[in-house]
Parts: C-alpha cells; structure tokens; sequence
C-alpha cells in the first residue's frame, strides 16, 4: 500500500512537472514571437 501512494505521488509530481515545463515552453515561445513581432509591427507588442 505504501509503494501505491508512493507510485501515485511521483506520477502525479511527474504530470505536474511536465505540465509546467510545457507552460514554461509556451511563455518562451510567446515571449519571442513578441519580440520578433514588435520588430515588424512597431507600437503592438501586445499579444
């Protein structure tokens, strides 16, 4: 039973981890469309 949870817990840290790397990912990738966007399209940063 303790190996259960133990299991279930890192799989769970596991999703959660992953899911903020993706999130991580994504702002990055946002963040520098911004910036590459502003270059071309001076005064509409905002995405």
């Amino acid at each position: 039973m303790t190996l259960r949870w133990h299991d279930t817990v890192l799989v769970n840290w596991y999703q959660i981890s992953a899911k903020a790397v993706r999130n991580a990912l994504k702002a990055e990738v946002k963040a520098s469309a911004g910036k590459a966007l502003a270059k071309y399209l001076p005064g509409k940063h905002q995405i």
